[in-house]
């Protein structure tokens, strides 16, 4: 059986039950473009205030985010953390975002990193389940210097985290 949370759900998106669940079909080696994500609301107890919506008014349950939004996810059930596995995830990578931010900003504007990386806003989306902030870390990757690409070997590192921020999220 899959794994769910307890209680209250801290899942405020669907994205984040679709992609934990997809993850784990994927690790049961099912397609979970294949599959329903309906299971996933129940799973972990996504008030249907979050579901995303179709036109005809049933909620959407195919997954079409791109493999490396639910891929993520894969290592971390494999070592048997299932639990809030999304969120915590989430809060992860905003807080590796923000001291990758305060590291690559110049000296005298670090405490404006810190500054944007406490602004309550980004919080919120951190940990209330906008699971855009999965790639952000990789974006800061990719703009950081990009304008000197194809210098030297290292400036690839750039497009490379690009195209797997993309991997992630279509918006990316």
């Amino acid at each position: 059986g899959f794994s769910t949370t307890a209680g209250m759900s801290p899942y405020g998106t669907d994205a984040m039950p679709f992609n934990q669940y997809a993850a784990q079909l994927a690790q049961h080696g099912w397609n979970p473009y294949l599959n329903s994500m309906f299971p996933a609301f129940g799973l972990f107890r996504t008030p249907t205030s979050f579901y995303t919506y179709s036109f005809t008014g049933t909620p959407v349950t195919a997954l079409s985010y791109p493999s490396l939004s639910f891929l993520v996810y894969v290592p971390f059930l494999a070592l048997g953390w299932s639990q809030n596995l999304a969120p915590l995830l989430n809060v992860f990578a905003w807080a590796l975002t923000v001291a990758m931010m305060f590291k690559m900003v110049p000296r005298d504007l670090r405490a404006v990193a810190l500054l944007l990386g406490g602004f309550g806003l980004y919080l919120v989306f951190a940990i209330g389940g906008v699971t855009d902030v999965l790639f952000m870390p990789l974006l800061l990757v990719a703009a950081y210097k990009w304008d000197r690409f194809g210098s030297s070997r290292s400036t690839y590192l750039g497009p490379i985290c690009f195209g797997l921020a993309m991997g992630m999220k279509q918006n990316a």
